[in-house]
Formats: structure tokens, sequence, C-alpha cells
């Protein structure tokens, strides 16, 4: 098998793609993880990250490097034709919320702004809740910057 640890979590996730196919889950850490950085993060989907309490240290902590799931059949809901008519409800009935444009806008960047106002933005490793320049990697000021392109 190829050597795995201590290397950057999307080498680390092309490496075992390779290994498994291109069907298999991949969910891994990387150095940050591994080295037990208490805000590691856990990486999937060819680089999707999450994990701001520090899951990836929690991995690590374990020895665990990475899952790797692979399926082999389908998952079959038991209502499929009533789960499909709830899940286009729900979606129809997102379109219509006020804020929904405003959303699709900014996405989670609009939480910026909020959690700075409400001393709650994740600051200095969760030892803070307020940033002095959060004003500008806010929303408002990231929908600015994209416009220009």
């Amino acid at each position: 098998m190829q050597k795995i640890c201590g290397v950057w979590a999307p080498l680390k996730l092309k490496k075992l793609r390779n290994i498994y196919g291109p069907s298999a889950g991949i969910l891994c850490i990387g150095p940050g993880g591994e080295n037990l950085v208490k805000f590691a993060n856990v990486v999937c989907q060819e680089g999707r990250a999450g994990g701001r309490p520090g899951i990836g240290a929690v991995m690590g902590s374990k020895n665990l490097i990475a899952v790797v799931f692979i399926g082999s059949g389908d998952l079959q809901a038991a209502y499929p034709k009533e789960m499909k008519e709830l899940g286009a409800e729900a979606y129809r009935e997102v379109l219509t919320k006020p804020n929904y444009a405003f959303w699709k806008r900014q996405s989670t960047m609009s939480t910026i702004e909020w959690s700075q106002e409400n001393s709650v933005l994740p600051t200095y490793n969760y030892r803070e809740g307020v940033f002095e320049k959060a004003e500008a990697m806010g929303g408002f000021t990231m929908e600015k910057l994209t416009s220009l392109a």
C-alpha cells in the first residue's frame, strides 16, 4: 500500500481514490489532524472540508487516518414516491422564502456579519467571539469583490 501518513489531505484523497476506485466514499485527515492540531478538519469529495471543532484532531488521536466506504447496492426508500414529493415540496417552499436570493448570493459568508454583531464569530481558535477585520471578509465585501470579476 502507498504511504499516506503525513501526506497533505487532497493528495491523500487522490492516492486512496486510485486504490479504491471512483465510487468509493473517502473521508480523511491531513498532517494537521495527524499532529492533533486543535482545529484540524476532515476532508472528503476532493477538497470539501468540515469540522470546525477539530474533528480531524479527534480522528488523529485515535490514529484513524481515513475512512473508506464502498457500497454494493442501492439504498431503497421505503416510500420513494412520497419521499420525492416531500423533497419537491420542501424545495418549492425554500424558493418562496424572502431571504433566499440573498442567501444564494452570499451563502454562508452572510453569517460573518451576524456572528460579529452577536460576538459569536469563532476567532483565535474559539478563544474570542469578535474579529477586528471581520468586515473585510464578510458576505457584503465578498459579494462586492466577486461582482467585479
